[in-house]
């Protein structure tokens, strides 16, 4: 009974159930289909932001598959490509990309930062120096919207990526990039890096803050100077023992150089509260002799050793070669820093065309050789295209003998913007009144032996040792009572580089084949990594109230 029951609800269910289906049949097929999302198409920005944190991770084919969503023709493209060019050491193939962008107004400052950044790599690469340190400042620009976390942390990483490409630069190369670009940042940048070579870096930097009190290099600029006082406070000037002073004497006016210079040295000694003793050690001016002296003097315990070079021929190779190899400072007063100097000043004044007046005399024709080969270096010019005449007159002439229209004919038959005295001091008292007062005329340090209210020397330019001429420089100061009872300017100069020498002797144990500069009593030195020294002199100009100096 219960089963034939259950059997009809059962029946009678399916019966009704049917009834329904068509209906439910007609709902469904009239509902319409779930909707399926599409995936989400980044913009080009966020596939460039994410190839660019893929090379950060030094994953290629991350970057890669990054690029091939962005389209060919969007700049951002471009510069992902021009940045995994980059990171496949593919150099030319990323400055071809990359160059053309500097144009794109509308770049995102990750894009702009990424942008110079890979341009500052590329141009190092290639020991671009100067343009890599453009991008990297250009980097630096770009960030000042940036969240200030990431500005600060930027900009550290900036100026220490500056810093080291600068700290690799001789002082010649930083000069030579300071005249290519006239941007204010981009000089204060060079200036920083020449103030922390210099052998008094404190004194030095502190110039540069006042001079730049907006550069963005200040933070570095601070804790710079303060590693520089921190080293300062470790280092004595040179330790006890006694200086071997090896003198290669060639003629009887060498012996009162060498006493100038022996008093020079005593007297920085002195200043600097040194006992050291200074022993002299006779010798010919060849490499045979000078290696017995040095070999006596090391037997006799000398600390340090200086070759004093009184001749202004240049040092032998084989001789250059074994004073470097023993650390015996090699120093002298050659022509060739006078000659470089007003090379330099000629070019930097656009002069061209240069006449050379000199005598025959052997002094002279030694200046004209100088300085001829210097002008020849500032330019990378030779002997047919070096645009320099010369007009040779008798030595020792006199305004008697001297026929003045055949001189001024000649040398108005000469185009020429500057004139070049080549000559003695006496010579050039001579000739000087007849040349025009108008046109530009160099001299030899030689010519600053007399008074400076000598009005035939008026408009004259020369070249000299800062000690010589006026100067606000209170380190002199302590120097001119040690070296009154001489009685030339010649042995003065000679008095200030025994001065020099003993700063010199100094930095050569502590450069640590790093570059020095010295501001010294005969010029700026510089002491480069190899232990050779260059000097830069300064030009002064006679005047109707003394002598003044130029820039």
């Amino acid at each position: 009974m219960t089963k034939k029951l259950v059997n009809a609800i059962l029946a009678t269910c399916l019966l009704f159930g049917s009834l329904y289906l068509p209906a439910f049949a007609a709902e469904a097929n009239g509902a319409q289909p779930a909707a399926v999302k599409p995936p989400v198409k980044k913009s080009a920005e966020n596939y460039f932001l994410e190839g660019t944190r893929c090379l950060q991770q030094k994953k290629i084919a991350c970057a890669t598959l990054a690029l091939a969503n962005i389209s060919s023709l969007s700049p951002y493209a471009k510069l992902l490509k021009g940045s995994i060019a980059w990171s496949e050491s593919r150099v030319d193939e990323s400055l071809l990309l990359l160059l053309p962008l500097q144009s794109e107004k509308l770049l995102i400052i990750d894009a702009k930062i990424s942008l110079h950044q890979h341009l500052a790599k590329a141009f190092a690469s290639l020991g671009d120096t100067q343009q890599a340190l453009w991008h990297l400042m250009q980097a630096e620009a770009a960030v000042i919207s940036a969240e200030q976390e990431a500005k600060v942390s930027h900009i550290e990483n900036t100026h220490q990526e500056i810093w080291a490409l600068l700290s690799n630069q001789s002082q010649n190369q930083l000069i030579t990039m300071r005249g290519d670009n006239t941007d204010n940042e981009f000089q204060g940048w060079i200036d920083l890096s020449l103030a922390a070579k210099n052998q008094d870096a404190a004194t030095s930097i502190a110039s540069w803050l006042t001079y730049y009190p907006d550069h963005n290099a200040r933070a570095l600029a601070k804790n710079l100077a303060l590693q520089s006082n921190a080293n300062a406070s470790k280092i004595s000037p040179v330790t006890q023992g006694s200086i071997a002073l090896i003198l290669p004497i060639t003629d009887e006016a060498n012996i009162t150089q060498a006493e100038a210079f022996q008093q020079g040295l005593q007297a920085a000694l002195t200043k600097h509260g040194l006992n050291n003793e200074i022993k002299t050690y006779i010798s010919a001016n060849n490499l045979e002799a000078i290696i017995e002296q040095y070999a006596q003097a090391k037997s006799e315990g000398a600390t340090y050793f200086i070759a004093l070079q009184l001749s202004d021929d240049d040092t032998p190779a084989d001789m250059a070669s074994y004073l470097d190899a023993h650390h015996i400072l090699s120093i002298g007063l050659p022509l060739k820093h006078e000659a470089t100097r007003m090379a330099k000043f000629a070019a930097s004044h656009a002069m061209q065309h240069l006449l050379i007046i000199n005598t025959d005399s052997e002094a002279a024709q030694a200046m004209t050789t100088s300085f001829r080969a210097a002008w020849q270096a500032e330019l990378g010019a030779s002997d047919q295209n070096d645009q320099i005449s010369a007009i040779t007159l008798p030595d020792g002439v006199t305004a008697e003998e001297l026929n003045l229209f055949d001189l001024k004919a000649q040398v108005a038959a000469i185009g020429h913007d500057m004139v070049v005295l080549t000559m003695s001091a006496s010579d050039v008292r001579t000739i000087r009144p007849h040349l025009n007062i108008s046109t530009p005329t160099l001299a030899f340090s030689d010519v600053n032996d007399t008074s400076s209210s000598d009005t035939t020397l008026n408009a004259l330019r020369f070249v000299d040792i800062p000690f010589l001429l006026p100067t606000n420089n209170v380190a002199f100061t302590a120097y001119k009572d040690a070296s009154a009872n001489l009685n030339s300017n010649e042995l003065l100069r000679w008095f200030a580089l025994g001065v020099d020498a003993l700063q010199l002797l100094a930095a050569s144990k502590q450069a640590n084949n790093s570059e020095v500069i010295i501001n010294g009593l005969t010029g700026e030195l510089t002491l480069d990594q190899a232990g050779h020294i260059n000097r830069q002199l300064s030009m002064a100009r006679f005047t109707f109230n003394g002598i003044k100096l130029e820039q």
